[in-house]
C-alpha cells in the first residue's frame, strides 16, 4: 500500500516530469522535422551528440555549465544541418540518411573519449547544471513542489512545449510549415520556399534533440557514458506523426507506467 500511495504523490509527478524533459524536447523537435515533411531517424545520434557536446564544453569551461549547453546545441543543429543537406539536396532516402546520423554519432563519441579523456567512451565528471527555487511560488500548497529545487530544464522544457504549440497552430508560419508537409507543391505554388522551412525544421530539431541529450549529460548525471541515450531517440519514431498538445502528455504518461511497474515489482 505504500508503495501504491507513493505513485500518486506530487514526488511522483516531479520524477515523471523529470525523466520526461528529454523525451518531450527531442520529440518536439522530431514533430517539428515532420511537419515540414523530413522523416528524421536520427535522433539518437542528435541526442547522442548534444550529450558529449554539454561534457565538452563543461571541461572546456569548468566554471559554466550553460556554455556547455549551448555547445550541446550547436552541435545537434550541425548534424541537423547534415540531415538536411543529404535530404534536402541531394535527396538521399530519409530513413538510410537517419540510420547513417546515428552509426556514424556513436562511433564518433567513442573517438572524441579516446582523444579528449583518454578513456574507453567514458569521460571525466563536469559540473551540473544547478537546481533552483523559485521564491514565493515554492510555499503553494502542493503545487509549490514544481517550484522547489527543480533544473531550470523543466521551465525550459514548458516553455518550448507552448511556444512550438502556439506557432504551429496560431501563426502563419506553422500554418506554412503543416502545408508544406501535406501539400508541398500547393505550397511553394503559393510562393512558400519550401526548401528554407525544411532546412529550418530540420535544423532546429537537430537543436531541440542536443538540448535533450545535454540533459542526459549534466543533468541526470555528470559525465558522457557511450551510448547513454539507451534508445530513447527509437522510442520516438514510432510517435513522429504525434501532434504537439499531446506530447507533453504522451512522455510523462510513458515514465509514469515505467514506475509503475518497477513499484509492483518492489
Amino acid at each position: 500500500m505504500e508503495n501504491l500511495a507513493h505513485l500518486f504523490s506530487m514526488d511522483m509527478v516531479m520524477v515523471t516530469l523529470r525523466m520526461a524533459i528529454p523525451l518531450i524536447l527531442a520529440s518536439i523537435g522530431s514533430v517539428i522535422c515532420e511537419r515540414s515533411g523530413i522523416i528524421n531517424l536520427g535522433i539518437e545520434g542528435m541526442m547522442l551528440m548534444g550529450a558529449i557536446g554539454a561534457v565538452m564544453g563543461g571541461t572546456a569551461f569548468t566554471s559554466v555549465p550553460w556554455l556547455g549547453v549551448a555547445l550541446a546545441i550547436i552541435m545537434g543543429g550541425l548534424f541537423g544541418l547534415l540531415h538536411a543537406v543529404l535530404c534536402i539536396k541531394y535527396h538521399t532516402n530519409q530513413a538510410v540518411s537517419g540510420v547513417g546520423i546515428n552509426i556514424f554519432a556513436s562511433g564518433l563519441t567513442l573517438v572524441l573519449c579516446k582523444v579528449i579523456w583518454n578513456k574507453e567512451g567514458l569521460s571525466e565528471e563536469v559540473a551540473q547544471i544547478p537546481t533552483i527555487t523559485i521564491p514565493g511560488l515554492s510555499k503553494i500548497p502542493v503545487l509549490g513542489a514544481l517550484f522547489t529545487n527543480q533544473s531550470p530544464y523543466l521551465y525550459i522544457t514548458l516553455f518550448i512545449v507552448f511556444i512550438s504549440w502556439y506557432i504551429m497552430f496560431k501563426t502563419k508560419a506553422g500554418l506554412r510549415l503543416r502545408t508544406i508537409g501535406d501539400h508541398p507543391k500547393a505550397a511553394a505554388t503559393a510562393g512558400v520556399n519550401v526548401k528554407k522551412y525544411r532546412y529550418v525544421s530540420v535544423i532546429l530539431c537537430g537543436m531541440l534533440c542536443g538540448l535533450a541529450g545535454s540533459y542526459l549529460s549534466i543533468v541526470q548525471s555528470n559525465l558522457f557514458v557511450k551510448e547513454m541515450v539507451a534508445g530513447r531517440g527509437d522510442i520516438l519514431r514510432w510517435q513522429q506523426r504525434s501532434s504537439e498538445d499531446g506530447i507533453l502528455w504522451d512522455h510523462s504518461l510513458q515514465v509514469f507506467c515505467l514506475h509503475f511497474h518497477r513499484q509492483l515489482e518492489l
